[in-house]
């Protein structure tokens, strides 16, 4: 084999590597959309790496919507930025605290107050508990920010001094709560839905500057529980762009439904 074009670097995987090459080459239109990539034996001669190694880089493209395999003509450059959904799919809470650093809540709003009757509903809260209610817009950091979601988070009273902390340190707000108050957040369930864009909901969003073009939109609403079953928060995620998905079955507890 050649001298690879790469000075590999230790502790990083070669395919990863050559896949962060390669999507240099398109984003500078080395590699122009249309166009076919080198075959797959030029770029194992290329990078001095195995038909396996190529093979794991160019599915790393793929999975990003960057390129597209046609049978008997090759790989296609189809994008020089990627358009694929953000996906994250995680199997337990911890792997999904794990994922807090890639994204950031920029805090816009903090009320301590009673929940509306269309919140409580939506929660299936006591009318009597107050909580401190903050609203934001989750932006995930790739080569540019990307806002995700438009977030409203229901933090109990006798947890609402954790709120000064939010969108400061890259950390879940359950997480901020486990850490100053010493609960253990065992559960979390999720609930999946596209409901209707009420006048309410609708008015919150132009507050925060989004305009939604549709009637509904992909809504993931959380329960975060401890070990008694007591709601540690609340969070509601509106989803800007439809696009995503996020693949949970989440506890620390083994058999907990």
């Amino acid at each position: 084999m050649n001298r690879p074009l790469l000075k590999y670097e230790a502790g990083v995987a070669l395919y990863l590597q050559i896949a962060r090459d390669l999507e240099q080459g398109i984003r500078r239109r080395r590699y122009r959309v249309g166009q076919k990539l080198p075959h797959e034996a030029q770029l194992q001669e290329d990078y001095a790496v195995s038909k396996f190694t190529v093979r794991e880089a160019l599915k790393r493209l793929e999975a990003k919507g960057l390129v597209e395999k046609r049978h008997g003509v090759g790989t296609i450059v189809i994008a020089n930025s990627s358009k694929r959904p953000i996906n994250y799919a995680v199997k337990d809470i911890d792997e999904f605290i794990g994922t807090a650093p890639q994204a950031h809540l920029k805090k816009l709003t903090v009320e301590e107050r009673l929940l509306s009757p269309h919140e409580l509903e939506r929660f299936a809260l006591a009318a009597e508990d107050r909580f401190a209610v903050v609203t934001g817009i989750r932006t995930v950091t790739t080569d540019e920010d990307k806002d995700i979601a438009y977030v409203k988070i229901f933090v109990p009273e006798r947890y609402a001094s954790v709120t000064d902390q939010i969108g400061r340190v890259p950390r879940l707000v359950s997480t901020l709560i486990e850490q100053r108050f010493g609960v253990h957040v065992d559960v979390i369930r999720q609930e999946i839905l596209a409901p209707f864009l009420d006048h309410q909901l609708r008015s919150e969003l132009q507050l925060a500057g989004i305009d939604m073009p549709g009637d509904r939109a992909l809504t993931a609403r959380r329960w975060y529980l401890d070990e008694d079953g007591e709601i540690v928060i609340c969070s509601e995620n509106i989803f800007l762009d439809p696009n995503f998905s996020f693949n949970t079955v989440l506890s620390r507890t083994h058999g907990a439904t």
